[in-house]
């Protein structure tokens, strides 16, 4: 029951699976996780008084080893990523202006026939120019961006954010099956006899990385009286506390949900040889 809270807990906004070729005689295997995240609508439960809509903006993806388990990362194999492509244009911006005040030049002449008398005036306007060099930078990039990294205990992370402010995870990070994570060496003296490492993948959030929207108090009569105050506040404490009973029925709770900087554990992995 505990592992399928873990997976159901909320498996429409994220869900994670994880797997390898089999330790049996190989040293060395490839680790592939699988993360998808999407849009969950919550409430549907008799005992859930709101519903709402929740989504991610940011998660991160770790790979916990246990000190314990005969089994280490291959540095070398770790999936770090590719610098995205940034273009940076640097752009002038000129503005002239002239000044308001001039130079004025007088000048004189006598000939030998008589007084000859030329004048010229010279009027010289100052030009001032000013110039701001703007730098704009450009990067492509899919709607999620993703940086490698690890945790305070050392693990490998990968961190996934949404391109822009205005967007939540949806979708893969990246592909599976062709980009796994990192490799694992199995440490065992003998590789074909007792059991086979064991490793855990995690999707990990913080409490502000939640995405909550669109919440509606189920009770209609209940939800009108509230929705004519300005206690938003109100509706919002519902929706965490159904997401609080949640991720504690599930084990995947960390830390009180009205702290922005709460951490929880969405999904949780932990896989075997195939």
């Amino acid at each position: 029951m505990a592992e399928h809270n873990r997976r159901r807990a909320f498996a429409d906004v994220v869900t994670a699976d994880a797997w390898h070729d089999g330790f049996q005689g190989c040293k060395k295997v490839a680790l592939h996780v699988d993360v998808v995240f999407g849009l969950a609508r919550v409430g549907s439960r008799p005992d859930e008084t709101v519903r709402f809509r929740l989504a991610l903006r940011q998660a991160e993806v770790v790979v916990v080893m246990n000190e314990l388990e005969p089994v280490r990362v291959d540095r070398a194999s770790v999936e770090r990523g590719e610098a995205p492509a940034v273009e940076v244009r640097l752009e002038d911006k000129r503005a002239a202006r002239r000044s308001a005040g001039g130079k004025m030049k007088l000048s004189g002449d006598v000939g030998n026939k008589g007084a000859k008398a030329a004048g010229a005036i010279e009027l010289q306007r100052n030009l001032m120019v000013s110039q701001d060099r703007q730098a704009r930078i450009s990067r492509r990039s899919g709607s999620m961006i993703v940086t490698q990294g690890q945790t305070v205990d050392g693990d490998y992370r990968w961190i996934v954010r949404a391109a822009t402010k205005d967007l939540e995870l949806d979708g893969h990070p990246w592909d599976a099956r062709s980009a796994p994570r990192l490799e694992l060496i199995d440490m065992r003296k003998n590789r074909n006899k007792g059991l086979t490492p064991s490793v855990r993948v995690e999707v990990r959030c913080l409490r502000e990385d939640l995405v909550i929207s669109d919440i509606e108090w189920k009770d209609a009569t209940g939800w009108a009286k509230l929705s004519r105050s300005f206690q938003h506040r109100n509706r919002l404490a519902a929706a965490e506390a159904v997401i609080r009973t949640r991720l504690f029925e599930a084990g995947l709770m960390h830390g009180p949900l009205d702290d922005r900087y709460a951490r929880m554990t969405l999904a949780e992995v932990i896989f075997s040889d195939e």
